[in-house]
């Protein structure tokens, strides 16, 4: 093992393990207000998003590497405790096949609405279930330079570690509103002058046929149902994206992805 000086270094404790550990589970992240970060990359994508890390874990064979040391020793110049776990203790803690030996423990991000001053380009996700389609869409929003991401409250939980794996780091400077009331909110927009789009598999008008407003939410359904039938009141106008064959739908993330690609050029054309 290197040896650096840390000024918080101190060996996990069972019972910090067994906490941990329970972060896998939503009811825990919930009551505890965190989450788990886990890989390199991620990590280092954590430190210098707007997300606060509570605590760094890494194992002593994990600080053999030249960019963990680098990670970890940025983090503990910030004042962030530091603990060594053993090789059995982190494979517990983790969920990946072949792990990097290293985790951040990060506190959720509470956001507010009301008090958020909103881009052209909002997305708007309503009851996205599958973790790693949310993890997608989130990494395609921030691709096409989408700034915030409305989720329903039907969606699937945003720290869940597969979401957090798959958006690949956007979770950390995308903004991201969860368990938003659409009910409640989209009425808002439009007060405001955002014009609400809703995509679906059978709209009669084709993107292609959209042309752009100053302010647009576009609204992604459930990957089974679709956009929920009470929302159809409050939106301007549905589309669809056509095809060439009879295949099933497209997923909710491809979907997503040519969507935003097509407003994105619109707003950059303006």
């Amino acid at each position: 093992m290197p040896e650096p000086s840390f000024k918080s270094l101190h060996p996990l404790s069972e019972s910090r393990l067994k906490k941990r550990c329970a972060l896998q589970q939503k009811k825990y992240r919930d009551l505890e207000k965190t989450f788990l970060a886990e890989g390199l990359r991620l990590c280092e994508d954590a430190l210098s998003g707007d997300m606060s890390v509570q605590e760094v874990i890494v194992t002593e064979s994990a600080l053999c590497d030249e960019r963990v040391l680098a990670l970890v020793q940025a983090a503990d110049k910030t004042g962030l405790p530091i603990y060594l776990a053993s090789q059995r203790q982190f494979n517990k803690l983790s969920e990946e096949k072949s792990p990097q030996g290293v985790v951040f423990v990060m506190q959720k991000r509470q956001r507010s609405i009301s008090q958020h001053t909103f881009g052209h380009l909002i997305l708007a996700c309503d009851h996205i279930q599958d973790p790693g389609n949310l993890g997608t869409i989130l990494r395609t929003a921030e691709w096409f330079g989408v700034k915030e991401v409305l989720l329903s409250s039907g969606c699937v939980d945003v720290y869940n570690p597969k979401v957090v794996r798959s958006a690949m780091g956007a979770l950390f400077r995308v903004r991201i509103f969860d368990h938003t009331d659409f009910m409640h909110v989209l009425p808002q927009f439009k007060k405001t002058g955002y014009r609400l789009v809703g995509a679906t598999a059978d709209a009669p008008r084709d993107l292609s046929e959209i042309q752009s407003t100053i302010k647009d939410v576009l609204l992604v359904g459930n990957e089974a149902h679709g956009l929920s039938l009470a929302l159809s009141p409050y939106i301007d106008l549905f589309v669809s994206i056509p095809g060439r064959a009879r295949g099933e739908s497209l997923n909710v993330a491809s979907a997503t992805a040519i969507l935003l690609y097509h407003f994105s050029q619109l707003k950059s054309d303006k």
